[in-house]
């Protein structure tokens, strides 16, 4: 690993994968209820999130994007 100036964090975390849920009409800020449920969901499957909205057609249109590891993004998405 030395050669190539790599460390064990670098090979950690080329195991991470992430998954985007469908798109939900949020707007371009989540509601209160719909942040929890969010952060309920990523501390039950051991995920992290990332909320991203883009304006689509005329209205603010959200996505969570899930990121961990071992198929635990995909499982959250699917349970969010």
């Amino acid at each position: 690993m030395q050669k190539y100036g790599i460390s064990k964090a670098d090979v950690a975390a080329s195991d991470v994968d992430s998954y985007i849920s469908s798109a939900i009409d949020s707007g371009r800020t989540p509601p209160a209820h719909m942040a929890i449920l969010m952060n309920m969901v990523a501390g039950a499957f051991g995920v992290d999130l990332v909320y991203h909205s883009q304006f689509d057609n005329g209205k603010w249109r959200g996505v969570v994007e899930f990121f961990g590891l071992d198929g635990s993004p995909e499982i959250a998405a699917y349970a969010f």
